[in-house]
């Protein structure tokens, strides 16, 4: 697969493509001074709150908080992935999208756009097939699909015979239609058709493009030795890790997708879109990985999973439980809804109807509680081994979630199950439950945003003005590197000067791309949007002071860290001397 797409295209993409068209082809603007305003895509509002700046490259929205570059505003209107709004824009200028691997922007290469083509050819030439294919249609019939729906899903049907999509396409294609997963080539070297004898599923990205097929035979005694279902191969285009069925369709059904119900199979989504629930998708005969659920995140704040009741169903939740717990972050909700034995979605809606079956959605079970009533079974919870063992399987999954609410509620219900004081919760995960631990974490991050006084605090004020502000690098003093790394967010501060001395051109959307893959990207994000109340002609002047401001702490941390060190293991000579002119400095 394809490396890393360097920072350096990023950067250089960014600086070649106004935000403002991009912007404006999706969303009209309108010029307020010297930047542009709308009503924001993202949620009702009747007067507009969104507003796009062309010096910094940057969108903000003062409503719900939307912002980013242009990059992120493809990526949150047109419901893509990150590398798919690279190569979205690269396209709108022409550019070809390099990576990491490559020697050179000029020696870089993308998926070549016919390979999609050839797929959709081959999705229309087996819809053309249905039409005639008697066993198919009665298949589909007894399934109770309608015209309408096989229409919306683009079925199709792989008739009997060797050749017949290969004969639709060129012979010298034949080696590609292999590698797109069309065609096989035999031991004799001749290419034969993939599929045969199949009802036909496109697979389809979220912009909808056919990545591959997945295909169901209709007469199982003519095919006895074949698998009842046969997707594509891994191909360029086709990661089955990655790539959620239904997942298009859900989009086309709402602009809003409030929930995601994760199923098994092609007809359960299907099925379910018939009866009236068109936010169903499902994984390529696999687990839900952790790509499909960030995907799947980026879409809806809420997935419920839906399992067969059997044991096979159950050890399929265990594995999503694992999967899911270290992608709760704040806002996320995931649910685990079980089927009754000898039923899947398809029989299950069926059987009783779109309205009950939406009360069994309704009434799943959140993920936390699914998690303690697991790690319950076979466990005497009456008996101090039979806590301490729970306490041990419960604490080391708590682990595993992101630090915030949620997990701090796993704690606290943890020691409400193991009769565990308050006083003691804290010692039951490796991250402190209090946020009065401090406020620094790892990397040199900070965690709080503001001071004791309601301000920003003077680090992150620093790195905010020099995020929203890139000429400001002209105050910072070349010795400024001197900073102290273990201050709380100087590593941030650092990072940022380096990146605009290296490259004085970079705006603040560039500055903020460059983050995008860091554990960091949030709060950068954060500081890149910050409101900083100063004013007009005033920013060189509270830059200058939040400067004097930090060298002033970099010197009581230093002293403070002296004096620590004084008190115990002793000072050298050269540090009692830096200790003593730095207080001398410190009363002049």
């Amino acid at each position: 697969m394809a490396g890393r797409i360097p920072k350096e295209f990023i950067a250089d993409l960014l600086n070649k493509i106004d935000i403002v068209d991009v912007v404006d082809s999706r969303v009209p603007l309108k010029k307020t001074g010297s930047n542009y305003v709308a009503c924001c895509p993202f949620h009702n509002e009747k007067s507009p709150s969104f507003t796009v700046s062309p010096s910094k490259q940057f969108y903000h929205c003062f409503g719900c908080g939307s912002h980013g570059s242009a990059i992120s505003f493809v990526m949150e209107y047109d419901r893509m992935e990150y590398v798919e709004a690279i190569e979205a824009l690269a396209a709108q200028l022409g550019l070809t999208v390099p990576h990491e691997n490559t020697s050179s922007y000029s020696k870089a290469k993308t998926v070549s756009p016919d390979l999609y083509q050839y797929l959709v050819q081959a999705a229309n030439y087996y819809q053309t097939q249905l039409a005639t294919a008697t066993e198919a249609q009665n298949y589909l019939k007894k399934r109770g699909l309608s015209a309408q729906i096989i229409q919306r899903f683009g079925l199709g049907y792989a008739p009997a015979g060797w050749g017949n999509l290969a004969d639709q396409f060129a012979v010298e294609l034949h080696p590609t239609l292999e590698k797109i997963g069309l065609l096989i080539k035999n031991k004799l070297e001749r290419y034969h058709d993939r599929f045969r004898e199949r009802i036909m599923y496109p697979i389809r990205d979220q912009r909808g493009r056919v990545l591959g097929f997945g295909g169901r035979i209709t007469n199982s005694q003519a095919n006895a030795d074949q698998p009842k279902y046969l997707n594509s191969p891994e191909t360029p285009l086709f990661h089955k890790g990655s790539v959620l069925y239904g997942l298009y369709e859900a989009m086309q059904s709402t602009r809003d997708l409030k929930r995601v119900l994760v199923v098994e199979g092609y007809m359960d989504v299907i099925a379910l879109a018939q009866y009236g629930i068109p936010y169903a998708v499902a994984a390529m005969g696999t687990a839900a990985t952790r790509q499909h659920l960030e995907r799947l995140f980026r879409h809806t704040s809420a997935v419920i999973f839906c399992f067969d009741g059997d044991n096979a169903g159950k050890n399929a939740a265990k594995r999503a439980l694992e999967t899911v717990l270290p992608l709760m972050e704040e806002g996320r909700q995931v649910k685990f809804m079980f089927l009754p034995e000898s039923h899947d979605p398809d029989s299950l809606i069926r059987e009783e109807g779109l309205e009950a079956f939406q009360v069994r959605i309704d009434t799943a079970t959140g993920v936390g509680e699914y998690c303690f009533s697991l790690l319950q079974q076979d466990i005497d919870m009456s008996s101090m081994d039979g806590r301490a063992k729970f306490t041990k399987l419960a604490s080391d999954l708590i682990d595993t979630i992101p630090v915030g609410a949620f997990r701090d509620l796993m704690i606290t219900e943890l020691g409400k199950r193991a009769r565990i004081g308050q006083e003691n919760l804290a010692q039951l995960a490796k991250t402190p439950l209090s946020p009065s631990e401090g406020n620094k974490q790892a990397n040199g991050t900070i965690k709080s945003i503001r001071g004791s006084d309601g301000r920003p605090t003077p680090m992150r004020l620093a790195i905010a003005l020099l995020l929203q502000h890139p000429d400001l690098i002209q105050l910072v003093p070349h010795h400024w590197q001197t900073l102290p790394e273990a201050m709380p967010g100087s590593g941030i501060l650092h990072q940022v000067i380096n990146l605009i001395r290296e490259q004085p051109t970079h705006t603040t959307a560039a500055l903020l791309e460059w983050w995008r893959e860091h554990p960091e990207y949030n709060q950068v994000s954060k500081l890149a949007a910050m409101p900083i109340s100063i004013p007009d002609g005033g920013v060189n002047a509270e830059f200058e002071g939040v400067l004097q401001q930090l060298m002033k702490l970099a010197i009581d941390y230093k002293i403070e860290q002296l004096m620590q060190k004084a008190g115990g293991e002793g000072l050298t000579p050269s540090e009692k001397q830096q200790l003593q002119q730095l207080i001398r400095g410190m009363k002049e």
